[in-house]
């Protein structure tokens, strides 16, 4: 089983990294995982200069191995803090970037635009309570859809100004990967 991760925190020890770690340890042993931080490798946002409506790629190619990897893996999980009610700008940049996908599938037709399915997963975390992952849950949802990715389930940790990590986030983490078993 091959995962890939769109980490989209600048700090990877911290209240999202620790939330993926608790997601990772629960996986199968055999899962192979690799990790895009959107951080330390940000892409070029996109331009909206049109090349993908007529090639279906990107005119930059600083993401070419980032899409390389997305096309093979199996399991998707965006791990992103809350930043006002959205991705961090870099993870926003990679959102974005996916436009490549949109084109192929309802400018160039073709469907599915990767041919390999996916089960994904949302981690956020977010200082304020409540439900600040609104906007992201949707806008996660529409590119999972566009990438052949079902929608597994998500894991929010809210109220991480109280620094303390919540119990029930584990039965939650279960609860959300017992879909790899379907």
């Amino acid at each position: 089983m091959r995962v890939l991760v769109l980490f989209g925190s600048p700090k990877r020890d911290r209240h999202t990294g620790e939330l993926l770690d608790a997601f990772l340890k629960q996986l199968p042993v055999q899962a192979h995982v690799e990790e895009y931080h959107c951080f330390s490798s940000p892409l070029v946002p996109c331009d909206g200069c049109g090349a993908c409506d007529v090639q279906g790629q990107c005119r930059h190619r600083d993401g070419d191995v980032l899409w390389d990897q997305l096309e093979q893996a199996d399991v998707l999980i965006v791990a992103t803090p809350i930043y006002f009610m959205s991705y961090p700008a870099p993870m926003k940049a990679v959102v974005d970037r996916l436009q490549r996908y949109w084109s192929i599938r309802f400018v160039l037709g073709k469907k599915p635009t990767i041919q390999r399915p996916k089960k994904g997963f949302l981690l956020t975390t977010s200082g304020s309570e409540g439900d600040q992952a609104d906007v992201v849950r949707r806008q996660t949802r529409m590119f999972f859809s566009i990438l052949n990715t079902h929608f597994c389930g998500e894991v929010d940790w809210t109220h991480t100004d109280n620094g303390r990590w919540d119990d029930a986030l584990e039965s939650r983490i279960k609860e959300a990967i017992s879909c790899l078993q379907e």
